[in-house]
């Protein structure tokens, strides 16, 4: 979806502004201006995204009309990934933002201190993963999904800011772990960050 939504929005620009040299200072100012990012935080200025929605294709060579796609207020993810034990990140650590009701994702390198930022990501269920040898998930993560280890799953209704997502060291943790009463796949669940 996101990669849609850029494709559409720049076909927008190039209608408004018929230019292509327009179209291409844009993207190398405002792009590839951020190489540590790489999911489209061209969008994070703009505070819009198309909200999912079911399509139904027909047969090969055929056309869909989509009617008017109406944008929503998105929103952002700014937060950390903290190691129990306080140990550094490796450099190398990826986190991954997945859409639960669409087939898209965003994912980014975590930054020395473990802090991550995504934006233009529309309401509605989502999932982060992130995964670190030697380490788990803890279950101070509110929205921890105990079927997947790596994963925190949870409805977004809104941006999040110092979104915490809690490490320890230890082999992972899976529903026979899980204290008594907690939900298991928390996906309908408001997401929240760990408390420390």
């Amino acid at each position: 979806m996101f990669g849609y939504l850029f494709r559409l929005v720049f076909g927008a620009l190039a209608v408004l502004f018929g230019s292509s040299i327009i179209l291409w200072v844009l993207y190398n100012y405002l792009v590839k201006r951020q190489p540590e990012f790489s999911g489209p935080r061209f969008f994070s200025g703009f505070g819009v995204a198309l909200p999912t929605q079911p399509v139904t294709t027909g047969a090969d060579g055929t056309k869909v009309e989509l009617g008017d796609l109406a944008t929503k207020p998105s929103h952002i993810i700014q937060g950390r990934v903290v190691l129990s034990d306080g140990k550094p990140i490796s450099s190398r650590t990826r986190i991954y933002l997945n859409l639960d009701d669409a087939y898209d994702s965003q994912d980014l390198l975590l930054g020395p201190d473990g802090e991550f930022e995504f934006g233009a990501i529309p309401s509605g269920r989502i999932e982060l993963t992130v995964r670190v040898s030697n380490y788990r998930i803890s279950g101070k993560n509110p929205n921890k999904d105990w079927l997947n280890e790596g994963q925190i799953v949870g409805l977004l209704e809104g941006d999040l800011q110092d979104f915490v997502i809690h490490l320890e060291p230890g082999a992972r943790l899976n529903r026979d772990n899980a204290p008594a009463g907690v939900e298991e796949q928390p996906r309908d669940k408001p997401l929240r960050g760990a408390s420390l």
